[in-house]
């Protein structure tokens, strides 16, 4: 399709999609109104093809 086949990065994409719910329903279920910042850190991984 593409030529030379391109370099990506892949990233969980599930796994950011649930972490993300999480942390919106425990905002949703908490008291707070100033909520704080989250930062999470998943692994991702690098598929080298022809453009690297």
């Amino acid at each position: 399709m593409i030529q030379p086949r391109l370099t990506t990065v892949e990233q969980p994409a599930f796994e950011m999609g649930r972490r993300a719910a999480e942390i919106l329903i425990q905002a949703i279920e908490s008291d707070e109104k100033n909520a704080v910042p989250v930062e999470i850190i998943l692994d991702t991984k690098l598929i080298v093809r022809e453009s690297a």
